[in-house]
């Protein structure tokens, strides 16, 4: 993209996301982490796994946010820069939608499928704002109900050509037309120092690995509480109370090990089409996989995947579209 290019997105546009590709082929996700986002607080590291080990096209790696759209009592807060009329001190979930709404970036062919915008998560008592359910259990976690990075920079591995493109967003934080020509140059310095780490050998780091070590978890209930939780679930579901019930128990046990070691043992054992890193300030770390998504929107069409209904993976491609035949039965 040149300057002129940069001028005429910034006419219609908020958030410009300014690229450049360069063959990485021999860089791994977690080490274009290490090196760029340097294990630093609001970035993400986010990658995809198919059956059978291989690995999806892209892995998206978060290197920098300015900002981040929290809950706090109820209501949602920005933290760092936010942009100008972005909306603050209301619900979470509105505004969360007001703030994707006011963040304009234009759709410029070639570049990745995220190129930027708000990247982070909602737990699961946000239901609670969307249907009116009972609170019975306690907050006993110091976790917001949702949080989100406002990604400024990012660099995503192209697994099928083994190039990598590194994005700089200039975001309009004060919603005036000043500056437009130093927010190009400032975006291109930003690419010329993610270019130089990238670059740049990475230190020795090799996680140590205590094969005698036999960790105690601490539970939240006991498992004959839950054994009787589940014989009560399927008591109410053939009661017609509900189709289905998801019960849930929490292990928790201290942990010395970095958060980044941890999602590294997850992605070795358990590879899945959806893992994430995230680390956001005040010293929170989310990571995870799942196997599938539960919803996804591309171009204004929505997709749903419905979790309830379930077959066993099978070892070849046929047998697994053999048996989600038989889910769609």
């Amino acid at each position: 993209m040149n300057l002129e290019e940069f001028r005429s997105y910034a006419k219609i546009s908020n958030v410009i996301p300014v690229s450049r590709r360069l063959l990485a082929d021999g860089e791994t996700p977690l080490g274009v982490y290490r090196k760029l986002a340097k294990n630093a607080a609001n970035t993400f590291l986010l990658e995809s796994a198919e059956h059978g080990g291989a690995w999806s096209r892209y892995s998206f790696i978060g290197v920098r946010s300015e900002a981040t759209l929290s809950e706090k009592d109820g209501k949602a807060y920005w933290q760092g820069t936010a942009p100008a009329g972005a909306p603050t001190g209301i619900d979470p979930l509105e505004a969360l939608r007001l703030s994707a709404a006011h963040l304009k970036s234009p759709t410029i062919a070639g570049l990745p499928p995220l190129t930027g915008g708000l990247v982070g998560f909602m737990g699961y008592d946000v239901v609670r704002r969307l249907e009116k359910l009972p609170s019975l259990s306690k907050k006993d976690l110091p976790l917001p109900e949702l949080s989100f990075m406002l990604t400024s920079d990012l660099a995503v591995l192209d697994h099928s050509d083994g190039t990598i493109t590194l994005i700089a967003n200039a975001i309009n934080w004060d919603g005036s037309d000043d500056r437009i020509d130093e927010a190009f140059y400032s975006c291109n310095e930003r690419l010329d120092r993610m270019q130089e780490d990238l670059a740049a050998p990475l230190d020795g780091e090799i996680a140590q690995i205590d094969s005698h070590a036999s960790p105690t978890f601490d539970a939240n209930m006991s498992a004959d509480e839950f054994k009787s939780k589940i014989a009560i679930a399927k008591e109410e579901i053939l009661a017609g109370e509900a189709f289905q019930i998801v019960l849930s128990q929490r292990f928790s046990m201290p942990c010395s090990a970095d958060g980044i070691d941890v999602y590294r043992m997850l992605r070795l054992n358990n590879p899945s089409p959806y893992m994430y890193l995230f680390r956001f300030n005040e010293g929170i770390t989310i990571v995870g996989s799942s196997p599938e998504a539960l919803v996804k929107v591309n171009q204004r069409e929505v997709m749903i995947h419905p979790i309830a209904g379930t077959r066993k993976r099978s070892s070849s491609p046929e047998e697994d579209h053999r048996l989600g035949e038989e889910l769609l039965a």
